[in-house]
């Protein structure tokens, strides 16, 4: 959400000017121009294009001794990182920005390179690492005026307390980044603001109020031609219907969203939709189906490195074995998800977990578990 968001399709116009100060032999200029273009493929999604051009940008920083233009290539690189969910890559190629930055004093570069690094760890739910990163970064872009990277840490910030499921803060955090979105024109961090409230009412079961967030969001996405907002707007349209137990409706959104995450290459978004859609089908007893589709989730899960998703789908597996009569895969299942859990410091789906756990040890060995003792 840089200031290149608004600048429409520059890229064309950028080439043709890395042309002509090519022939110039104006180096720093090109190469300028590069990083630009970078810079704006990255922002449009083009993610492996953006990667590329910045490579090309950083090569031609370092030709001419520029460590300013080849730290900055270097942070773009870091977060293309990211978005392609490489996290252990991206943490060193930010680190690595980060010192560059810091050996120049270069103490804005540094923070954005910090917030990038709160970024990594927090798709790691690693929040509390996550929370110092974000702050320390935030308190740097207060200090020096850059509202817009204020605002990006605060909307950050607030989905770390989102995935902490501490919902009245995250709304609270939400609303003043979105009014600082608002404050400076940048329709884009607002619409992601909504679409995090929305979240937030959807997990709160405020379910009317929620909806109309989330379809106030999506509108502006689609205005501003974000194709990836749309798709989570959707997604998180189909979970409010599958929460209503409206099935047939929810797995049409959650396929139109699953497309539209593959249309732009986001494979943890396919992962989340996929899912969700699982689920609904344990929910209506069709365990078939619902096992094929948690084994594809899961195996998505671990394309990109995330561990909760994982052990979400561990979790479901082992209540569909469970619900098949097959208490032994049930147990191995049951007990896997909720180690996983407590290694990941969830401890809330840990204890239900355990609870299923005790519910069918009791059922294996032929003895009625009251709800006294699974409360325990």
């Amino acid at each position: 959400m840089s200031r290149v968001a608004s600048c429409g399709d520059c890229v064309p116009l950028l080439c043709e000017a890395k042309l002509i100060l090519k022939r110039r032999k104006n180096w720093i200029g090109a190469a300028q121009c590069t990083y630009q273009m970078g810079e704006l493929l990255y922002m449009q999604n083009h993610h492996e294009e953006s990667a590329r051009t910045s490579r090309e940008a950083k090569d031609a920083f370092e030709a001419i001794g520029d460590r300013r233009g080849a730290a900055q290539c270097t942070r773009i690189l870091g977060d293309v990182l990211v978005l392609r969910h490489r996290y252990e890559e991206a943490s060193r190629t930010l680190k690595e920005a980060k010192t560059a930055f810091e050996d120049i004093s270069d103490r804005l570069g540094a923070a954005h390179c910090m917030q990038s690094l709160g970024d990594v760890l927090r798709a790691q739910h690693r929040y509390e690492e996550a929370t110092q990163m974000f702050e320390e970064a935030r308190a740097f872009f207060k200090v020096v005026g850059d509202q817009l990277s204020l605002a990006q840490c605060t909307y950050k910030l607030g989905e770390v307390l989102q995935g902490q499921q501490r919902y009245e803060e995250a709304a609270r955090v939400s609303e003043e980044a979105k009014a600082g979105f608002e404050e400076i024109g940048n329709r884009l961090g607002a619409a992601r603001c909504t679409h995090s409230l929305g979240d937030v009412l959807l997990m709160q079961m405020r379910f009317e109020e929620a909806v109309r967030a989330l379809k106030e969001a999506k509108t502006v996405f689609e205005d501003i031609g974000d194709r990836l907002g749309v798709a989570e707007c959707t997604r998180s349209l189909g979970q409010v219907l599958y929460l209503e137990d409206r099935y047939e409706e929810a797995t049409q959104m959650l396929e139109d969203a699953k497309a539209g995450f593959k249309g732009v290459g986001n494979r943890l978004g396919v992962a989340q939709c996929t899912i969700s859609m699982g689920e609904m089908l344990r929910m209506q007893q069709r365990y078939e189906e619902a096992a094929r589709m948690l084994q594809e989730a899961n195996a998505a899960f671990e394309e990109v490195d995330d561990r909760l998703g994982v052990a979400y789908c561990t979790h479901s597996s082992g209540l569909i074995e469970r619900d098949r009569g097959r208490p032994n895969e049930a147990e191995t299942l049951l007990t896997r998800a909720r180690n996983m859990f407590h290694d990941l410091k969830f401890a809330e789906e840990a204890r239900i977990c355990e609870q299923c756990l005790l519910a069918l040890r009791g059922e294996m060995a032929g003895v009625s578990v009251g709800s006294e003792v699974i409360a325990s």
